[in-house]
């Protein structure tokens, strides 16, 4: 019998372990970690491993394997890179990325993330808090991020305009807006996220899986689905 994406098979009488899909990380996938720096690579064609000290290694793709809950790509030739589905913040910047990435070459052990932080950003938001400010009654300011470009409600108005995602850092640069002229506490509350947005430094991820816009190191913005 078979329910969902497991599955249990009885051979000749003798039941086999259950059956469990093994579901790789969309490929490319590149991972780094720090001290010492290190960046490996997997993709179809093969996987690249570059060390801070020069070390440089390429061997095939290995196949996929599952294993205490991470995907486990084994070469077989001394490199190992088990990729887990949890959140990973870089030691030196703090970005936060998708995947926890530990990787074995010749026994030494590495820890770093992988994935591309724009992942966790993509989609609609919906605000929950914008420190220090209340939000007026009815309403429902939101963040929508696709690729470089942000648009969404700011309470009264619409919005539109532009996003920078580097190595250190998140910008946000909300541009064009509509005219429409509301009550003032929500014409007021809605000035005060406009000139949050334009201030956020980073983000993160909570443990509930909400968007943390930081600005100048602390929540300036906290975003659901």
């Amino acid at each position: 019998w078979s329910k969902g994406n497991r599955a249990t098979v009885t051979l000749d009488g003798a039941d086999l372990p259950e059956c469990l899909p093994v579901i790789a990380p969309t490929l490319p996938l590149v991972a780094r970690g720090n001290e010492p720096g290190w960046v490996v690579t997997l993709a179809h064609e093969g996987v690249v491993y570059s060390g801070q000290d020069g070390t440089k290694r390429e061997v095939p793709l290995p196949a996929a394997t599952e294993a205490e809950g991470s995907i486990v790509f084994d070469s077989g030739e001394g490199l190992v890179i088990r990729v887990t589905d949890a959140l990973c913040r870089d030691t030196m910047t703090g970005m936060p990325f998708p995947y926890s990435v530990d990787l074995t070459l010749d026994g030494t052990e590495l820890s770093g993330c992988g994935g591309e932080p724009r992942a966790l950003l993509a989609g609609s938001w919906k605000l929950v808090d914008l420190p220090g400010a209340t939000l007026p009654p009815g309403a429902e300011p939101t963040l929508e991020i696709s690729g470089d470009f942000i648009s969404g409600a700011a309470g009264c108005n619409r919005f539109t305009g532009g996003l920078a995602l580097s190595g250190e850092g998140l910008s946000l640069m909300p541009g064009g807006m509509t005219m429409m002229a509301c009550e003032e506490p929500l014409m007021q509350f809605e000035a005060a996220y406009m000139e949050r947005l334009g201030r956020v430094g980073l983000f993160d991820i909570d443990e509930a899986g909400r968007l943390v816009l930081l600005v100048d190191g602390a929540p300036g913005a906290v975003f659901a689905r």
